[in-house]
């Protein structure tokens, strides 16, 4: 996850900065080969909201970014933030106008590790996903100059939604992973763990459960595949297959690891075997990069015709 968020969130330095900027950023990105990113979106009062199930100016992200002299003063959190703390350039989107919502009120700032007003807060303890850290960012009278404004004023959300079209394949293909391992994992035990006087995969309810994640495991590479493949070349792209891409392989990963706890015993609750690793992993992109249910609502409002594209 470490490496999806630095490697998705690049293409912000290669097509969302202008010459000018992308001069003073990438030597800074290309030339530390420590330099993670992190993009600030989610915060502790709004989350899921600010994909745009509908608008207003209290719904979704409320961190202030006002114009002060030629600068931008943050004022605000954002929590759950991917590589927050160990990141050293973020991308930050804020509320430029509160008198609107955030598809016309939100600006998007590159902002470095370190910067004066800026400083990381609670380091989240969480289930899984233990090997990338998610913390808190918290601004206080942040004074960002204006040359690293990414978007022109109030279509900040814009911009991040174009990169979510990409971010959400890319979770998809991040949680087949721990899918993928689980059904190997699983098959190979099936072969050498035995009751009954023979290994467990000679029993048919061993022989439904493996079958049935092989087919999940399959049929989320292909949909991954597909939704690539589709955003890459299909232009416009119609961003509701990406969020059902996510939705659909984070289950099945959820679901294929759940199978894999089972056809384990016992032995897969134990944290000497690897299955609990691999269900934590999952479970944590049921809500990740938008949670499920507001992805399906999102998207069935898109082929219906009941929402913009953006």
């Amino acid at each position: 996850v470490a490496f999806d968020q630095t490697w998705k969130y690049s293409y912000i330095i290669a097509e969302g900065m202008s010459g000018e900027q992308r001069s003073r950023w990438l030597p800074r990105f290309m030339g530390d080969h420590e330099c993670l990113l992190a993009i600030g979106f989610t915060e502790p009062g709004h989350g899921s909201d600010s994909f745009g199930l509908e608008y207003g100016p209290r719904i979704g992200m409320q961190i202030d970014a006002k114009p002060e002299g030629g600068e931008w003063a943050l004022n605000g959190m954002k929590h759950f933030i991917s590589n927050g703390g160990l990141a050293k350039i973020y991308f930050i989107c804020a509320r430029t106008d509160k008198t609107v919502g955030i598809d016309r009120g939100c600006t998007t700032f590159a902002v470095a590790a370190g910067h004066p007003g800026f400083t990381i807060g609670e380091i989240h303890d969480k289930m899984g996903q233990r090997n990338v850290q998610n913390a808190e960012l918290v601004f206080q009278n942040c004074r960002i100059p204006d040359r690293d404004r990414l978007t022109p004023v109030g279509e900040g959300l814009k911009f991040q939604i174009d990169l979510a079209k990409a971010s959400h394949v890319e979770a998809a293909a991040t949680v087949l992973g721990p899918a993928r391992r689980a059904y190997e994992e699983c098959l190979e035990y099936a072969k050498n763990r035995v009751q009954g006087g023979k290994p467990i995969i000679e029993h048919q309810a061993v022989q439904l459960m493996l079958a049935e994640m092989n087919m999940l495991v399959e049929a989320s590479r292909n949909y991954i595949w597909r939704a690539a493949i589709r955003n890459e070349y299909e232009k416009p792209f119609e961003p509701h297959y990406s969020m059902l891409t996510k939705v659909f392989v984070s289950e099945a990963a959820y679901r294929v690891c759940t199978l894999g706890m089972e056809i384990w015993g016992g032995m897969g609750y134990m944290k000497e075997a690897p299955m609990e690793k691999l269900l934590r992993d999952a479970a944590s992109f049921l809500h990740s990069d938008g949670t499920n249910q507001v992805h399906r609502l999102k998207a069935a409002q898109l082929f219906g015709g009941l929402a913009a594209k953006h």
